[in-house]
């Protein structure tokens, strides 16, 4: 005889999923896939003022990469938008919720690299992408607004043209270049849009752009140089992709999130960490903002904050409802590296009371990094991760996806994500990007392939990112009590189970095995 276990509150799942995804989203899995036409990455996310989501990035080319990097095929702008439910909005590029375009056209065969990096809506519904091309604007159903139509530059587009200054903040004699290594774009007053980019000499690049697409003169603030630049502040960084977000400041003014390079004469080593830059409506640094002249005595505005023993970057930046600042990147060697996040008061001073030495570290796979950042409202921090098993995966950027939520002393929150040593970190089941093709510059991990966050009209987070022509959008569970709930069954009253319900017990299976695979340290 054979003894038969009752079935009566047997859990279909032979483990609780990790808790973080709302599982009433995307008909019962958390999440939805939509197909494109074009392979893409993401670099930007917006909220537009009737809710609905901008994202933007750029397309990516699938066929094999040449022996050539001067020869990659076409990348361009790629712009999206989404209604505040998650679903492609049809109203938007001639119904299929997209567009691309760029400067320099897409029908050349040399290769022109237009990567879209930040997205800003206006007050008048135009929307405004900003990226290594120049400035793209659209008009609320998606079409290129010809009206932009500098001299320099195909309709619907600019390239601001700027004056160039040497590493010690000196004008060099006769030289210009054009503001096209654009980083991040904020609305301004009277159409105009505030534009974060790179130039010549390590320096970043602040300036405000009217909408007929020149800069307005009168933006000027010069922290270094003896003399004042027209057209744009600049501030001491690095390399072009050290410039990392961009974001008003509530109470009026700028903030500027980058990767701040200084020379430390004492140790005499080169120093890599984070950098804060405040600035006033006019283009003016903020005084008494940040700790840069008591860190370093060349480098006379913001703030600086070394990781833990190791360089480190900066690629996002939010501001609390009580001033405080956060900003989130990645700290260690390329092989291995960690999501670092890091908060600072309201002046832009390191706060001690955040982490260890106001730095949290969080590793979800060999090489992790953070790409944007949210504080809610009780003070938790909500970290989107682009991750990869190793070096070699994340050289060809071939990446997975996660969540980090830190408490609001910059501990984990166990009562986000997976189990043991997992805990608040949340594997979305986004196929992982198969595309081993190098950014316009030339380089792999400095490429914008990122995870967004945004947050929907009722105040919940959404995560978004692209894989294998797709775009991926989860929702974050509200309440962090996901992991208790289980699907069960009665002998007498078998459940029935609703048509989408076998692809939401199957995400919380690549959710639970994927945290089970990958622990954070």
């Amino acid at each position: 005889m054979v003894a038969v276990e009752s079935l009566e509150a047997r859990s279909l799942m032979a483990a609780p999923p990790p808790a973080g995804l709302d599982f009433s989203f995307g008909g019962g899995a958390g999440f939805v896939g939509h197909p494109l036409a074009h392979n893409v990455a993401l670099s930007g996310v917006a909220t537009q003022a009737d809710g609905k989501i901008l994202v933007c990035g750029y397309t990516k080319p699938t066929e094999p990469q040449p022996v050539s990097l001067s020869l990659t095929p076409n990348r361009d702008f790629f712009l999206a938008r989404l209604n505040p439910d998650g679903t492609m909005d049809a109203s938007f590029g001639g119904g299929d919720g997209y567009v691309t375009a760029g400067p320099y056209g897409a029908a050349d065969t040399v290769g022109w690299d237009d990567e879209a990096w930040g997205v800003a809506p206006m007050a008048d519904g135009r929307i405004v992408v900003v990226g290594l091309g120049g400035v793209a604007r659209f008009l609320p159903d998606g079409t290129l607004d010809t009206s932009l139509d500098p001299a320099n530059a195909p309709p619907g587009f600019a390239r601001p043209e700027v004056h160039v200054f040497d590493w010690m903040g000196g004008p060099i004699t006769n030289a210009s270049t054009f503001l096209t290594d654009l980083r991040g774009v904020a609305p301004g007053p009277d159409g105009s849009a505030y534009l974060l980019g790179h130039i010549p000499g390590f320096f970043g690049a602040l300036a405000r752009m009217f909408p007929d697409g020149s800069l307005d003169a009168d933006f000027v603030a010069q922290p270094l140089a003896p003399t004042p630049s027209p057209l744009f502040s600049h501030f001491a960084v690095g390399n072009p992709g050290d410039v990392g977000a961009l974001t008003p400041l509530p109470g009026g003014g700028l903030l500027v999130a980058a990767t701040r390079s200084w020379w430390d004469a004492a140790s005499n080593r080169q120093r890599v960490g984070m950098g804060l830059y405040a600035f006033d409506d006019g283009g003016k640094p903020l005084p008494g903002f940040g700790n840069a002249p008591r860190v370093s005595p060349e480098t006379q505005h913001g703030s600086w904050l070394g990781a833990d023993g190791r360089a480190g970057s900066a690629a996002d930046v939010d501001v609390a409802g009580d001033g405080r600042i956060v900003a989130a990147g990645a700290a260690g060697r390329a092989a291995r590296r960690a999501a670092w996040v890091a908060r600072f008061d309201a002046n832009g001073v390191p706060d001690p009371t955040f982490g260890r030495r106001a730095s949290a570290y969080v590793r979800a796979a060999a090489v992790t990094e953070a790409t944007d950042v949210e504080v809610g409202s009780d003070g938790k921090v909500t970290v989107a991760l682009v991750t990869a098993r190793n070096r070699r995966a994340a050289q060809e950027n071939r990446n997975g996806y996660a969540v980090l939520r830190l408490n609001p002393d910059g501990s984990r929150d166990r009562t986000f994500g997976g189990r043991g040593r997992a805990r608040g970190v949340l594997h979305l089941p986004f196929p992982p990007a198969a595309d081993p093709w190098p950014d316009a510059l030339g380089h792999f991990r400095d490429s914008p392939e990122k995870a967004v966050l945004v947050t929907d009209p009722q105040g919940r987070l959404l995560v978004l990112a692209a894989s294998n022509s797709t775009l991926h959008v989860a929702r974050l569970a509200e309440a962090p009590a996901l992991a208790a709930q289980r699907v069960t069954t009665s002998a007498s009253a078998p459940a029935a189970v609703p048509a989408a319900q076998p692809a939401a017990r199957d995400a919380r299976d690549i959710l639970a095995t994927a945290d089970e695979e990958t622990p954070v340290l």
